[in-house]
Order: C-alpha cells, then sequence, then structure tokens
C-alpha cells in the first residue's frame, strides 16, 4: 500500500508533502495509542519473548539464527536499493510518467500477493521451507539480472517487479516462521530483537549504497549490485538445516516450587513430541515446544503435576 500511495501522493503533494504526511500520520499513530488502545489491567513479562541482554552471545553464536538475521538484513537492504533505482528506470528509461507509477504498482502487488499464497501454502502445510526459501531467494536474482538489462522496457521492468514482490513476499512471510522454529525458547526474545533490528539496519545500509552506486555506475550498476548481493545471500543460506515444523504453548502450573521444578520439567518433556521445556518458577509457567504432527495437544492443555 504505501509503494502505491507514495508515487500517487509524490504527483499530488510532491517529495516534501510526502515527509509531512510520514509526521502526520505519526502523530495520528500517536492519538489511536493513547485514545483506543486499552491499557492492561496487570502486566507480565512472559520469557520467551523478552529480550534477555545475557543471551546476546549466545544468539550471535548460533549458526542458524544468524542466517535468519543475515537474511532479513539483506533482503530489506535490497529493497531500498531496488526502489532507490527503479521509479528512476521507470521514468528515465522506460518513459513511465512519474503519475502514473501508482498504477503500474499496484496490480503487480495484488498480483505478487495472490502469487504468494500457493508457495506459502507448499512451504507449510507440505514441509518444504527450505526449498521454497531458496527459491525464493534465486528469483531475487533473476529479478535484479532482469532488470539490469530491461530498464528500457516498461513491460519487462513490470515483470520484473512482480517476480520481485512474489519472491520479497514469500521470504518476508517465512523469515519469522523461521526465526520461532530455529531460535531455542531460552533466547527467543534476544533473538528477535536482534532480527528486528537487522531489518532496520539493512534498509539503512541499501539507502546509503544504493545512492553511492548509483553516482558511480548508473542504473545498471545498482541493479547489478543487488544480484551480487542476493547471489552472495544464496550460498550463504545453502548449508541451512532444513527446520523442523514446531510449535510453542505456555501451560499454566499452580503448584510449582523449587523442590518439584526438575520433576515438573522431566514429565512434560516425557510427553510425546515434546522437544524443549523452560520452567519459569516466578511466572509458574512451563514454556513448551513441540511437534504438533507428533503431540497430543489436548494432553499439554490438561497437564498435572503427578
Amino acid at each position: 500500500i504505501a509503494l502505491a500511495a507514495g508515487a500517487a501522493l509524490e504527483s499530488w503533494i510532491g517529495l516534501s508533502g510526502i515527509f509531512w504526511a510520514t509526521a502526520l500520520l505519526s502523530l495520528v499513530g500517536i492519538a489511536v495509542l493513547h485514545l483506543w488502545v486499552p491499557t492492561p489491567t496487570r502486566l507480565v513479562n512472559h520469557r520467551d519473548i523478552e529480550p534477555s541482554k545475557q543471551q546476546f552471545l549466545n544468539v550471535f553464536r548460533n549458526p542458524d539464527i544468524m542466517r535468519m538475521v543475515f537474511s532479513i538484513m539483506i533482503l530489506h537492504c535490497l529493497l531500498t536499493i531496488s526502489f532507490f533505482a527503479l521509479p528512476i528506470a521507470l521514468f528515465k528509461e522506460a518513459g513511465l510518467p512519474t503519475d502514473q507509477h501508482a498504477l503500474a504498482y499496484l496490480p503487480v502487488l495484488i498480483l505478487a500477493f495472490i502469487s504468494m499464497v500457493p508457495f506459502i501454502i507448499i512451504a507449510e502445510k507440505y514441509r518444504k521451507m527450505k526449498p521454497v526459501f531458496i527459491g525464493a531467494i534465486a528469483t531475487l536474482v533473476i529479478a535484479q539480472i532482469g532488470w539490469s538489462f530491461l530498464t528500457d522496457s516498461i513491460a519487462g521492468m513490470l515483470f520484473c517487479l512482480w517476480l520481485f514482490f512474489t519472491a520479497f513476499n514469500i521470504l518476508e512471510a517465512s523469515l519469522p516462521s523461521l526465526m520461532s522454529k530455529l531460535s531455542p525458547l531460552a533466547n527467543k526474545g534476544t533473538a528477535m530483537g536482534v532480527y528486528s533490528s537487522a531489518q532496520f539496519i539493512g534498509a539503512f545500509i541499501g539507502g546509503i549504497s544504493g545512492g553511492f552506486v548509483f553516482t558511480q555506475f548508473g542504473l545498471s550498476g545498482v541493479f547489478i549490485t543487488g544480484a551480487v548481493l542476493t547471489t552472495i545471500w544464496l550460498i550463504f543460506i545453502l548449508p541451512m538445516r532444513a527446520p523442523k515444523h514446531l510449535s510453542t504453548r505456555i501451560i499454566h502450573i499452580s503448584n510449582i516450587n523449587t523442590e518439584n521444578v526438575t520433576n515438573i520439567a522431566q514429565q512434560i518433556n516425557d510427553i510425546a513430541g515434546v522437544v524443549e521445556t523452560i520452567i519459569v518458577l516466578e511466572e509458574h509457567v512451563a514454556y513448551v515446544k513441540y511437534a504438533p504432527d507428533e503431540t497430543d495437544v489436548s494432553v499439554l492443555d490438561t497437564f498435572v503435576v503427578e
């Protein structure tokens, strides 16, 4: 929505107007948060989603997590690089007036969203996450190479844009799921914090590098840089182990104490399909990671301390 709306607004209120609109929307967001979002009566910090400073080293040493962190950083770097050059290419090379960019973007984005759905179903339902993930990265390479050679063709540029956003949507939807599956329960909050930071760092790097490469090597240089960057990403991600299909559940246990905590953890771990359990005495809860295909969820929901 932002890409299409931004292109439309630029022809109406200009570039400075877009920044003013951004500031206005920020104020609207503050008002919505203050006036309509209810204040919780009880605040509970769930340890599996709370970043922990002590866990940063564990996160940075985990190759699976760092592949996901690197992936989201490169993905958003690539997005910023591409949309630094794409509007210029469409206007100066392909001859598409700027006031028509929104009309070009919107149908392509809708089609890309529809095209994404079957691949997400294949990845999640049929446990083909790794091949779908790698295929999406390879598609980004193709899109970048296509842009570098088709800058004077509106149809060619928009076709590559469809490829780009189909792959981008697949990766954007898959990465949080992969982070959840690959992160140990004790490190999940810290891992997600690093992941979110990498996302915005990538966008920042993309903006700077896109401008620099454009001034040195022109439009084709920007797209070739994107293709090289994505190829490095593809090589980096190939050793990734296929993730297990896992879910997380919180079990509330009222009668837990220092004397029976070890026994309770063992009882939960003995349930078929459970792969990891962390018990937090202060919260009287157990965080359980399990394989849905192998676990009777009703056993977890009705767990009773023996």
